[in-house]
C-alpha cells in the first residue's frame, strides 16, 4: 500500500485536520482526501477509506469535549443516523464502481475514471458550500438581532416544511410550538451519509450550514451535533470500505496520531471564536481546497 514517505508530515496533516474537526464540527475529510491525493499521490479510494477510519477517532475526541459543554442535541443526531448509515453504503458502492471503471475518454484525453469523477464531485460540492457560507457571512449583520433558538424547544413531527410553527392562545398568554420535519432530517442524513461514503468526508459541511440557516441555532450546537453523528457514520463507512479493500491502517494510524490532539485543541477554541468568524474562516478554507482540486482536475487533461 502506498504511504507518504515522510511520516512526520502525515501526522502534521492529521493534526491540522483534527483541529478543523474540533473547531468547525467537520470530519475534515474534505481537506484530507484531496491533499492525500494531490500532495502524497495516495489513490482516491485509499484516501477515502483511511480518512473515514481516522475520522472515527478524531470526531470522538471532539465530541467528548462538546458533550461536556452541552453542545450536542442527541435527538437530532440520532434522527440523522437513520438516513446517514444507508447513505454511507450507497456512497461507498458508487466509489467502488469508479474504482472498477479504470480509464475513460474525456474530450479526446484518456483519464483515470476515479480521479476525474472524484475531482468533479469535490469541486461542485466545495464551491457550492463556499458560496453558501460566504453568503451567510455577508448577511450576518442583518440577522444578529433575530431570534436564536435552542433545539431543545423543538418537537419532532412530520410536516411539509423543514421547520413548522404553531401558535395558540390560552386564557393568560400566547404560546408558540416549534416542530422539526423528521422526514426532512432523515433525507438530510442520507445526503450526509452518501458524501461520507463516496468522498470520505463527515458530511457536516452540508449539515452545519443547513441547520444554521433553517433552525437558526447557535454555531456551537450545530458543531457538536455534527461531530456526534460523524462518529457513527464514519464508523460504518470504515467497515464497508475495509470490506472493499479501501483502507490503509498504517496511513490511518499516522493520521490519528495527529488528529486526536488536534480535535481537542479545536474544540476548546470553538467558544472563543464568534459565529460570524467561524463561517468566514470556514469559507476561506473551502475556497483554498477548491483551488487545489481544480488544479488536479486540469492536470488530468494536460498530457
Amino acid at each position: 500500500m502506498q504511504i507518504p514517505d515522510c511520516w512526520l508530515w502525515t501526522i502534521f496533516l492529521g493534526f491540522a485536520v483534527g483541529f478543523l474537526s474540533g473547531l468547525f464540527g467537520i470530519g475534515g475529510g474534505f481537506l484530507l482526501v484531496p491533499l492525500l491525493r494531490a500532495g502524497f499521490g495516495i489513490p482516491y479510494n485509499i484516501a477515502v477509506g483511511s480518512s473515514l477510519c481516522q475520522m472515527v477517532f478524531s470526531s470522538s475526541a471532539g465530541t467528548i469535549k462538546h458533550f461536556k459543554k452541552n453542545h450536542i442535541n442527541i435527538k437530532l443526531g440520532l434522527l440523522l443516523l437513520f438516513g446517514s448509515i444507508p447513505g454511507a453504503e450507497i456512497g461507498a458502492s458508487v466509489l467502488q464502481f469508479f474504482k472498477k471503471t479504470a480509464i475513460v475518454t474525456i474530450f479526446g484525453h484518456s483519464v483515470v475514471s476515479m480521479d476525474f469523477f472524484m475531482n468533479i464531485m469535490y469541486l461542485i460540492l466545495l464551491l457550492s458550500i463556499f458560496f453558501i457560507m460566504f453568503r451567510e457571512v455577508k448577511q450576518w449583520q442583518s440577522r444578529t438581532g433575530g431570534e436564536i433558538k435552542n433545539l431543545k424547544r423543538y418537537k419532532i413531527r412530520f410536516f411539509l416544511n423543514p421547520v413548522y410553527k404553531v401558535k395558540y392562545k390560552t386564557d393568560f398568554s400566547e404560546h408558540t410550538e416549534l416542530f422539526i420535519n423528521a422526514g426532512f432530517v432523515v433525507v438530510l442524513g442520507i445526503a450526509v451519509g452518501f458524501l461520507s461514503g463516496v468522498l470520505g468526508i463527515g458530511g457536516s459541511i452540508i449539515f452545519i450550514p443547513v441547520v444554521i440557516c433553517l433552525f437558526k441555532i447557535p454555531a456551537a450546537l450545530a458543531v457538536g451535533t455534527g461531530l456526534f453523528q460523524i462518529i457513527f457514520t464514519s464508523f460504518y463507512g470504515t467497515i464497508t470500505h475495509i470490506v472493499k479493500d479501501n483502507v490503509s491502517f498504517v496511513l490511518a494510524g499516522l493520521l490519528v496520531c495527529g488528529s486526536m490532539p488536534g480535535a481537542l485543541v479545536g474544540a476548546v477554541l470553538t467558544e472563543k471564536i464568534r459565529g460570524r468568524k467561524i463561517r468566514l474562516y470556514f469559507s476561506i478554507i473551502i475556497l483554498a481546497v477548491s483551488i487545489i482540486v481544480f488544479i488536479q482536475l486540469m492536470k488530468s487533461f494536460i498530457k
